[in-house]
């Protein structure tokens, strides 16, 4: 099914992705088993959860995450760069390290935004802030670029924008370009492709990263059975998108605790729509 929607739609990937998920599910209700139990069954039942901040004053983003970390809902926080002018994003995240004291983990998020040049010289003092990992600083097509900045700076660097297909996530391996693989399973066109990548990346010793496109509930359960299914991924996740809802279009909501979101137990990807909410949110 997959190959033949390929030949008939060269892109229309999240599309895909949505498709592919519905058979899934069927396919696994139908059998009375989860959707993980079809790809290849679970290796974990909860992945680690990690929680992006936009760009806003320093107080609002150590109030926000002294909120979550005294919840427990999350203990690694990644701060959304590149909007701004490279020297006022680096002072951003040297002044919410010091704030924060190692009292969680801090990655930052470039979105392709930062030119060789930018990233050459402002990157290092990102470094010397104590932050884990840096995702995607310069842009997508610019794997050689990402290349020279993983191999001259003693930090985890992750591939985003510039992993689109299992193809994309060999040229990452073959050059050396980077640590850890974000995988979007929308991005990519659904489960399958999702763990091509993840194949790609274990054989060439990259971790996997379970990351978002802002998915609702059903897509974010779907991603959650590719990671908790997949070994691949040991760089925990970012799947936190219904967590930005006013208001859940589901049964059940999704479970979020002790830094984790958690898996759900029963047949399908076991996430029901709540029909009623449905009908309030459809516009015709």
């Amino acid at each position: 099914m997959l190959e033949a929607m390929e030949g008939v739609v060269a892109r229309g990937r999240f599309a895909k992705a949505a498709l592919e998920i519905a058979m899934f599910d069927a396919w696994a209700r139908s059998s009375d088993v989860p959707v993980r139990s079809l790809l290849g069954g679970a290796v974990r039942d909860s992945i680690e959860c990690t929680w992006a901040l936009g760009a806003m004053p320093l107080e609002e983003m150590v109030a926000e995450i002294d909120e979550l970390l005294a919840a427990d809902r999350h203990r690694t926080f990644k701060l959304k760069m590149g909007a701004l002018d490279p020297a006022e994003d680096v002072a951003r995240i040297a002044a919410l390290a010091e704030r924060l004291n190692g009292r969680a983990g801090l990655r930052v998020d470039i979105n392709a935004r930062w030119d060789r040049f930018a990233a050459n010289v402002h990157l290092p003092a990102s470094v010397e802030a104590g932050i884990e990992l840096i995702e995607q600083p310069t842009p997508t097509e610019q794997v050689e670029v990402l290349a020279e900045l993983n191999r001259s700076l003693p930090v985890q660097f992750m591939a985003d924008e510039s992993v689109q297909s299992p193809h994309d996530a060999l040229e990452v391996a073959r050059r050396d370009a980077a640590g850890v693989i974000a995988v979007k399973t929308t991005k990519l066109g659904g489960l399958t492709r999702g763990k091509e990548v993840v194949a790609v990346a274990r054989a060439a010793g990259i971790a996997c990263h379970a990351a978002t496109s802002l998915e609702g509930p059903i897509g974010t359960v779907a991603s959650l059975h590719l990671a908790c299914a997949e070994p691949g991924f040991n760089y925990g996740s970012e799947l936190f998108g219904p967590l930005l809802l006013a208001e859940t279009y589901v049964t059940t909501p999704i479970r979020y605790e002790e830094g984790r979101v958690h898996l759900p137990e029963g047949p399908g990807l076991d996430v029901e729509p709540d029909h009623d909410a449905v009908e309030r949110f459809t516009r015709r």
